[in-house]
């Protein structure tokens, strides 16, 4: 099957991407990745903070954060062996314990 600009579901997307690349090489990308979203939310912090200037607006900045948010997702959904299940349940107790932590901060 050709991928030439045709737009077709995130399902076969995925697959085609898991036969004609190794795990190493999505993994690798998926590092990529996870590094850009950072450099972005860093940008967004940097202006906010208006110390150091630089020429990206916050919209252009917040932008830039949401398309390296949808390419570490486009990398995370092509990595095999990940449990959705145990990632929800992981997300939703990290959540708490930094609730809880705030919380207590709160009551100092």
């Amino acid at each position: 099957m050709a991928y030439n600009e045709i737009l077709v579901e995130d399902e076969k997307c995925v697959e085609y991407i898991q036969q004609n690349l190794s795990q190493i090489a999505i993994l690798i990308q998926f590092a990529e990745e996870c590094n850009e979203v950072a450099q972005a939310a860093l940008k967004i912090v940097r202006i906010c903070q208006k110390e150091n200037p630089t020429p990206v607006t916050l919209f252009e900045a917040k932008q830039k954060l949401q398309e390296e948010i949808a390419d570490f997702f486009a990398c995370f959904d092509s990595v095999s062996g990940l449990d959705i299940d145990v990632i929800d349940k992981i997300e939703t107790e990290k959540l708490n314990r930094w609730c809880v932590r705030l919380a207590k901060r709160g009551k100092l």
